[in-house]
């Protein structure tokens, strides 16, 4: 809730209960805004040490892309101990629709979100590019691009991890009261 003048509405929609494919309720995050939120803190916290190495600042919100009219989501700063010293820019997806055991994303067409494979692809690989789908529910095993949603997106998702993109799927779990770390999905390209 907030009493800010300059919102449209007073509160935000952060979480949904629905059920899954097994008929269990769970919570699901629906607040695009906060999956870059629930990424930065995971990487502040280390989770992604293994996928990253180690990070000495992360910035937001930096122009990068073709044209220089994109704003990444963060632009990380590797430490010098890192043996990959390029800068890392990392764009977060929020995902929530779920076929199977197979989180999916794009859950629409998205030109936005092609855009931004065209310009994570076009920084290799003088630095390096990194697409983190933050999954917001646990009841599933993989991730994968959607074809039927969207097959432009689809097809740049695959040419673009060919040209070097980095592709770090992980899972948070939504409670009614908080929000736990789960861990890394692998990726699914068919």
């Amino acid at each position: 809730f907030s009493d800010s003048k300059k919102r449209k509405l007073s509160w935000t929609w952060e979480q949904i209960q629905v059920k899954n494919r097994f008929n269990k309720e769970i919570w699901v995050g629906i607040n695009t805004l906060f999956a870059n939120k629930l990424v930065k803190t995971a990487i502040e916290k280390n989770y992604f040490r293994e996928q990253l190495g180690e990070i000495s600042e992360i910035k937001t919100e930096q122009s990068y892309g073709i044209d220089k009219k994109s704003r990444i989501d963060m632009l990380l700063i590797p430490k010098s101990s890192n043996t990959d010293n390029r800068r890392i820019y990392l764009e977060v997806k929020n995902t929530t629709w779920v076929k199977n055991d197979i989180a999916l994303f794009p859950d629409t067409v998205t030109t936005r979100g092609q855009k931004h494979l065209k310009d994570l692809a076009s920084i290799l690989p003088k630095e390096k590019s990194v697409l983190v789908p933050c999954i917001t529910r646990t009841d599933v095993n993989f991730f994968s691009p959607s074809q039927e949603a969207d097959p432009c997106y689809e097809k740049l998702f695959k040419e673009s991890i060919k040209v070097g993109m980095i592709v770090i799927p992980c899972c948070f779990c939504f409670h009614k009261d908080h929000i736990t770390w789960e861990r890394f999905l692998p990726t699914k390209l068919n």
